[in-house]
């Protein structure tokens, strides 16, 4: 280890001390210019004094820490010697040359690195130049991110020998990648949409708006697209609504059901993902007066301007969009009233096949005896797909009974004579089959015990 060290300001004001006050204190003290206060209070190691005993370092650090400034004395790093050319014999006889006295220690009034003189820099001698600290203030320095060391501008070290460029860029390539990896940048944004957090493909590309058709369920709406989408999701019913009932297919109403069920889902998701907020709050919706309050916030709360960790501020959107897709309901919404007008009982069987009715068939296995007479008239009117009409057709024909069965969807002759019927008894719209025991009409679907009463004549 070095017999010699360094004293190293650390750029710091000391705790309980003013940076203004310390700044003039260091300034008068050490008779300094702003450039080299500017350098001092950088807040990196700056080595002030080098090559002084253990003594010099210590009390120039003492003197320093008591101006309120940090400062810390160390050992000198240990540097290769520089080899020197024996000097060459003179020619003539020596004038004897009056002793020069050692250097005395640097004045207690200047900074050894930083206190610029007066007068022109000396020239260069043998004692100064393996000293080089001393240089001219005007050269530009560089302090090595390795040891500390003051020098003049220059690409290794001359005390620890580091490339000193090439650390400086490899410690800002680890400091970027550590800033990157705390703000999510190279892992994506991430999703709370599930029971746990998952992460969402790589950093967005462009402005990252997410698309309006999908059921993903990853990304933004902002207000206007949130609404135009809600619009959307009810033309999509519609239309399905719609071809259902004019292909008498009503299984596609479901279909248009659960997929607008389901987008307006993703569509409350996306808009909470905006308010920075997790996409289970849309649970919230079941709850009783808090769905209106979630609601109206869904409307008219604004989302976050900038990226949040749900994706990019959606940039799309628009007054534009709201009016397109409202005008989709409408025009969907008209095509849906025609199908159910120019077929109304695919609509009423598909009502018929999802209703519950209690205890209706209860009685269907009963013991009760069969026998019916012979003379009954059995009229049944039914429409095709019609789960009840398929099981009051299987129990008449379990019980041998004759009967005569209109389909109204296919008879327009039949389907007539049951509206004249129904309108004669007082009635409105009825659930099929509706059925005629000898000449009464038993309508809304009636039990097979009260079909079982009438043939009895009970």
């Amino acid at each position: 280890m070095s017999d010699l060290f360094r004293v190293v300001l650390t750029g710091n004001v000391l705790a309980g001390h003013d940076p203004a006050a310390v700044r003039d204190r260091i300034a008068q003290t050490f008779r300094l210019d702003a450039t080299q206060l500017d350098v001092v209070f950088s807040g990196r190691r700056v080595a002030v004094k080098r090559n002084a005993t253990q003594a010099e370092a210590d009390a120039l650090t003492q003197r320093i820490v008591a101006l309120g400034l940090s400062a810390e004395s160390e050992p000198m790093p240990e540097v290769a010697p520089v080899p020197v050319a024996a000097p060459v014999a003179p020619m003539v006889a020596p004038v004897p040359a009056k002793p020069v006295p050692a250097p005395a220690p640097a004045a207690s009034d200047e900074l050894f690195s930083l206190a610029a003189p007066a007068a022109p820099a000396p020239t260069p001698t043998a004692g100064n130049a393996t000293n080089p600290t001393a240089a001219d203030a005007s050269v530009e320095t560089v302090t090595c991110p390795q040891c500390a060391e003051v020098q003049p501008t220059r690409t290794l070290c001359r005390a620890c020998g580091i490339d000193m460029p090439r650390l400086r860029a490899a410690r800002a390539e680890a400091s970027r990648d550590a800033n990157e990896t705390r703000l999510g940048i190279n892992n994506g944004p991430k999703t709370t949409f599930g029971p746990a957090t998952v992460a969402a493909p790589q950093r967005y590309a462009g402005s990252g708006d997410t698309s309006m058709l999908g059921l993903g369920f990853s990304g933004r709406f902002n207000r206007s697209t949130y609404l135009a989408s809600a619009f959307f999701s009810t033309a999509l019913m519609w239309v399905l609504l719609g071809i259902g009932a004019y292909s008498g297919q009503m299984w596609l109403a479901i279909v248009g059901f659960v997929l607008g069920t389901i987008y307006g889902l993703r569509c409350m998701v996306l808009r909470l993902h905006d308010m920075g907020r997790t996409g289970w709050m849309s649970l919230l919706m079941i709850v009783p007066v808090v769905n209106f309050i979630l609601a109206v916030m869904l409307l008219f709360v604004s989302g976050d301007d900038d990226d949040n960790a749900h994706g990019p501020a959606p940039e799309g959107g628009g007054a534009k969009l709201v009016w397109f897709s409202i005008a989709m309901m409408v025009l969907a919404s008209g095509f849906a009233s025609k199908g159910i007008a120019s077929n109304p009982a695919a609509v009423v069987a598909m009502a018929n096949q999802y209703r519950h009715h209690g205890t209706q068939h209860a009685d269907e296995d009963s013991d009760e005896d069969t026998n019916f007479a012979a003379d009954n008239v059995v009229v049944m009117y039914s429409i095709k797909g019609c789960e009840d009409c398929a099981k009051m057709r299987t129990w008449l024909d379990a019980n041998g009974l004759q009967y005569t069965d209109y389909s109204v969807d296919t008879d327009s002759r039949a389907a007539d004579q049951l509206s004249n019927k129904i309108a004669a008894t007082g009635g409105a719209n009825v659930r099929l089959p509706v059925m005629e025991v000898n000449g009464e009409l038993l309508m809304d679907n009636p039990s097979t015990a009260t079909v079982r009463a009438h043939l009895r004549g009970e």
